[in-house]
């Protein structure tokens, strides 16, 4: 025990007595760590131990360690122990969280779709991790109290109330498994289906963002929470519904594996993301029934343009297309018609070498653009090109990823040309959302993350309809990311409809910490942003300068505590009268005192007893005067 002891024990830590949040048996307070903020969570004096204090702290050592070996993103990480005054047992240190899911649930009574469901994925992939631990790890006390997020909504399962289960003696086996209303109301299992229920009691409160309090006249588990779940009655919620009452059911025996729950989460995500929006498409029915009542109307080129100006030319295709059934030979009305044609690739080549009455002088500037043909160079038409364009625009117009697997196999000695031909041209060809995706998905089956690129890049920046799925932009940037970083920044400076804060992140665990900055800056999240300077880039200067341009309390307050964790008293105690920020009155003071910086020191002191009435801060004041004086 006093090897594993060593191992975890951790030298340098500083308290600040700042208390994030206590409980029955628990306080948590924020320490410092190698310049790190943390969180430190010690046993309150008062809990009763399970056994003497010997074994107890044996039992406590052996908890920690099986937690400190516990490495996942969806796992707060635990990072050692450190004995403190205030507590028998050594105190655990852990990551440092922003807040619990409760918390955020509650401070935040409209939160997007994506957010939860990001949620819930991110809770099912830290449960599935525990449980496929050998032997299983069993949670026993899932709730949205000890689920936590970061400032990015990053969601994180905590472990050390496995700790505190296993020393300390709770009077309730409820209490001890966690918040009863996450919990069955008769059962007494303590095995990973307990787990599985918690999930769906987490999942109600996570769709409903109302705390799941069950009804308790009721029978079955689904019937005392039946008010919740009926609120989860559309869209993806319809889906979810169905999750949770299999979670929820009162046989342990019937509820799904966590590796079924975690794979179903990701399903409903991805296709609660993967189709354009409603609104649009009924946008654009309206548009497409208005513009069949202007049969009447003049028609001309103008007016094709100005709608092309808003990229709404390929609405006015069905009227023009009416008008050439009725054998219309207007060259204007011809002309128009190829112009949207060219313009929203709607197959256009056959209309150009077939058609007679349009100006194919006035649209040669667009089917040089498109690569289409007119009709003064059907005698030399590109032939080659020909079959593999017709065959890439049947690929996607048929959607069968079979067929693309086929097509894109690497013995497949035309496949080059047909990925040309599909990001050129074919891509373009529908407007389906589903078929999109399935020739997105292929290119990634196939591993051609270049290509890929290619492809996302003519759909989201080129005239497509899924210009603006936030999907397609996630996909963009991170296969981006992996296949050819020098194309991320200009995605980032661009697309506007992309997950800011995951990405950011994952830039950040890639090393791109110049487009990490960019991301955080441009959504305006400007603690995050100086953060990246400081502790990735390294360069104060920059956070300086940084902290000068947005003036905001909060940077100030991160660019002081880097300033003083540096030694750079004086520009520390500048930046923290700039943020108005006492709470590391205590550490100032000392690191001011050394230095013998009692000037700089008195600034602060008098800023901060305007926010404390501290008596220590009456009299670090006063010393300071006089040692001036």
């Amino acid at each position: 025990m006093a090897a594993n002891l060593k191992a975890l024990q951790l030298a340098g830590i500083k308290e600040t007595k700042c208390e994030i949040g206590a409980g029955a048996y628990t306080r948590v307070l924020e320490v410092y760590y190698c310049g790190t903020s943390f969180a430190a969570k010690q046993i309150q004096p008062s809990a009763r131990l399970r056994e003497g204090p010997q074994r107890t702290k044996d039992n406590y050592v052996k908890e920690c360690q099986l937690c400190i070996e516990l490495r996942h993103p969806n796992i707060i990480q635990f990072i050692g122990i450190y004995h403190s005054s205030d507590s028998s047992l050594p105190v655990m240190v852990l990551e440092y969280m922003n807040e619990s899911l409760t918390a955020f649930l509650k401070r935040c009574p409209n939160v997007p779709l994506a957010t939860k469901m990001s949620i819930l994925l991110d809770t099912s992939l830290g449960l599935r991790y525990l449980h496929c631990q050998t032997p299983p790890i069993v949670h026993g006390g899932l709730s949205s109290d000890n689920i936590l997020l970061t400032a990015q909504q990053v969601a994180k399962i905590d472990v050390s109330s496995l700790v505190v289960a296993k020393v300390v003696d709770i009077e309730s086996k409820k209490s001890q498994l966690g918040t009863v209303d996450f919990l069955p109301s008769s059962s007494t299992e303590n095995d990973m289906s307990l787990d599985i229920f918690s999930f769906g009691a987490v999942t109600l409160h996570v769709a409903t963002q109302q705390w799941p309090t069950p009804e308790s006249t009721m029978s079955t588990e689904v019937e005392r929470r039946q008010c919740y779940i009926d609120q989860m009655e559309t869209g993806c919620m319809e889906e979810l519904r169905s999750l949770v009452m299999t979670c929820l059911d009162d046989d342990p025996v019937q509820r799904p594996t966590i590796m079924v729950i975690s794979e179903t989460v990701k399903e409903i995500k991805q296709s609660s993301m993967s189709t354009v929006t409603c609104s649009v498409e009924h946008s654009s029915n309206l548009t497409n029934n208005v513009v069949l009542t202007l049969k009447g109307s003049i028609y001309s080129i103008g007016t094709v343009e100005e709608a092309a100006k808003k990229e709404h030319a390929r609405l006015l295709q069905p009227w023009l297309e009416s008008l050439v059934k009725e054998t219309v030979e207007s060259e204007t009305l011809h002309t128009a018609l190829a112009k949207v044609y060219i313009d929203s690739s709607s197959d256009p080549d056959q209309f150009l070498r077939e058609n007679k009455f349009y100006d194919s002088k006035l649209i040669e500037k667009h089917h040089k653009k498109e690569g289409s043909c007119t009709k003064s160079e059907q005698g030399n038409g590109d032939a080659e090109d020909s079959p593999f364009k017709t065959e890439a625009c049947d690929l996607v117009k048929q959607g069968d990823i079979n067929l693309w697997t086929t097509a894109l196999d690497p013995s497949n000695p035309n496949r080059k040309q047909l990925i040309d031909q599909v990001i050129e041209t074919a891509i373009f060809q529908t407007d389906d959302a589903e078929k999109a995706s399935v020739a997105v998905k292929a290119f990634m089956m196939a591993d051609l993350p270049n290509e890929l690129v290619e492809l996302l890049e003519k759909m989201i920046l080129g005239k497509s309809a899924f210009a603006d799925n936030r999907n397609l932009q996630n996909l963009l940037i991170l296969t981006a990311i992996k296949a050819d970083q020098s194309r991320v920044m200009k995605y980032i400076d661009c697309l506007d409809n992309f997950d800011a804060p995951d990405i950011a992140n994952i830039a950040i665990s890639t090393e791109l910490y110049e487009e990490a900055f960019a991301i955080f800056k441009k959504q305006k999240v400007n603690s995050s942003a100086i953060d990246v300077l400081i502790a990735h880039i390294d360069d104060m200067s920059r956070a300086s300068e940084f902290a000068e341009q947005c003036d905001e309390l909060a940077v100030w307050s991160v660019l002081a505590r880097a300033q003083l964790n540096k030694g750079m008293v004086k520009e520390s105690i500048d930046s923290y009268i700039k943020a108005d920020d006492a709470s590391a009155s205590s550490e100032v003071i000392e690191a001011a005192k050394g230095n013998g910086n009692f000037m700089d020191l008195v600034r602060y002191l008098q800023m901060a007893r305007k926010k404390s009435s501290d008596d220590i801060i009456g009299r670090e004041l006063a010393y300071a005067l006089e040692k001036i004086s």
